[in-house]
């Protein structure tokens, strides 16, 4: 059978305190506001005198919590599937940054999916040419580790390499031809919006989120499914073994699949996206155990967990894109920065990619697409391309809406709460928005 990237507990046993935490800077934040906690209770069992945080105060049960789970993460050593039992080597191109995999057997079972209904056969397309060397080994990897494998085919997909955030490239394939052709799934992720309703209306303290690594690689397809996802790099045909990125079914699939999962051996309450899981509420302690046990659900059902992606608990987090406090959600500083930082479009292609970066926060602005409508003005193809003073000013304005945006909470009820309705009119309609304000807040 063939290796999977997959994750599993050390035998080695936890390693000790004092050389396991310097190591994991990413629980630093929750361990400085630990006098912020409610619950302070000195744990006079916990021996951590040679610890870096001990000079920060008294450890509480929520420090102890933030310590437990950076042990529990630390302690998961990843390396390569065809090397077990040799040291681990990291493999930057395919895993997303120098992350160690251990690959154990695969405990998934092979997926029968949707078969196209014709067949669709494009010829490769030019490619950046700086991702020819990242690409060219990024398959040789892949087809070391089994999740590609040369083939002949009738189908043919051009490959689309994607330059990430990082700088990194990732191998996705085009298959909007094969997508056209291939019968549709009843099933579906989650409404991303719906979901974060959901996670508001929980108003939580504490956060803790689960990022399982290389997903779809986790899961195999049936022989008889492979062949409609072939693709050609330097003269070679290889195809899926696992199931790829670019395919329309995939996130339904994985997402069904990490569900069944979870479902089948009772998780903790959770929410789930695809590969991303979050898991809330008022003390640290419990979000370590829920967190404890979705991971060895997933570890036992043979999916991998990606060490950096572990996160909490915390008091503020980021998951799907957005920093989660108190069960609100914000803008993350990031993301701000990046915004503000844009310069003046000099293209409608350019504008497009403004208004893309900024529509997603649309909810956080009230009278949005009053503010933003002399911007669509510019990117309708009937129009040529003009940047004048309405436009410099909706640019610099929008900027600023979005740097003091407030954050966004459930509905409140009772009579300290007071409702204000913003309407809008102008040239392209009409436009209203309802929030609230309470004590010291407005929100939407």
């Amino acid at each position: 059978m063939a290796a999977l990237w997959a994750l599993r507990i050390s035998s080695a046993g936890s390693p000790d305190l004092p050389q396991a935490l310097p190591r994991l800077r990413l629980w630093d934040p929750c361990a400085r506001n630990k006098h912020l906690v409610p619950e302070i209770q000195a744990v006079p069992d916990v021996a951590l005198e040679n610890s870096p945080y001990l000079n920060m105060g008294p450890v509480t049960k929520a420090t102890v919590a933030v310590i437990q789970f950076a042990i529990l993460v630390n302690k998961c050593i990843l390396m390569p599937s065809g090397h077990v039992g040799t040291e681990p080597i990291s493999i930057a191109e395919v895993t997303g940054g120098s992350q160690q995999l251990t690959l154990l057997e695969a405990e998934v079972e092979e997926q029968q999916v949707p078969v196209a209904t014709s067949t669709v056969h494009c010829r490769q397309y030019r490619t950046n040419r700086d991702a020819v060397i990242p690409i060219h080994k990024m398959i040789r990897e892949l087809d070391s580790q089994g999740v590609v494998s040369k083939t002949h085919s009738p189908f043919n997909s051009p490959i689309w390499p994607v330059r990430k955030s990082d700088g990194e490239w990732r191998l996705t394939v085009d298959y909007r031809a094969l997508n056209k052709v291939t019968p549709p799934l009843s099933a579906a992720v989650p409404d991303m919006l719906e979901l974060q309703y959901e996670l508001e209306s929980k108003v939580a303290k504490w956060y803790a989120t689960i990022n399982i690594a290389n997903a779809f690689f986790s899961i195999p397809l049936a022989a008889e499914c492979r062949p409609p996802f072939a693709f050609t790099w330097r003269g070679v045909q290889y195809t899926w073994n696992r199931l790829p990125q670019g395919w329309k079914h995939s996130p339904t699939i994985c997402h069904r699949l990490i569900q069944t999962a979870l479902e089948n051996s009772e998780a903790p309450e959770h929410l789930q996206y695809i590969n991303d899981i979050i898991v809330c509420g008022n003390r640290a302690m419990k979000m370590f155990e829920k967190g404890e046990k979705i991971i060895q659900i997933l570890l036992e059902a043979g999916f991998a967990i990606k060490k950096s992606k572990v996160k909490g608990p915390a008091r503020e987090i980021q998951f799907l894109g957005v920093k989660w406090q108190d069960g609100q959600r914000q803008i993350p500083t990031e993301v701000i920065n990046k915004i503000t930082g844009m310069s003046l479009p000099t293209s409608k292609k350019e504008t497009q990619a403004f208004l893309g970066a900024i529509g997603f926060w649309r909810m956080h602005i009230p009278e949005y697409s009053q503010i933003v409508s002399p911007l669509y003005l510019v990117t309708r193809k009937k129009n040529d391309f003009h940047w004048g003073p309405e436009q410099r000013q909706v640019f610099a304005q929008i900027k600023q809406e979005i740097a003091h945006a407030v954050a966004l909470g459930p509905v409140r009820m009772g009579p300290e709460v007071t409702n204000i309705l913003y309407s809008a009119a102008g040239n392209n309609g009409l436009s209203w928005s309802l929030w609230q304000k309470v004590p010291a807040e407005t929100q939407g």
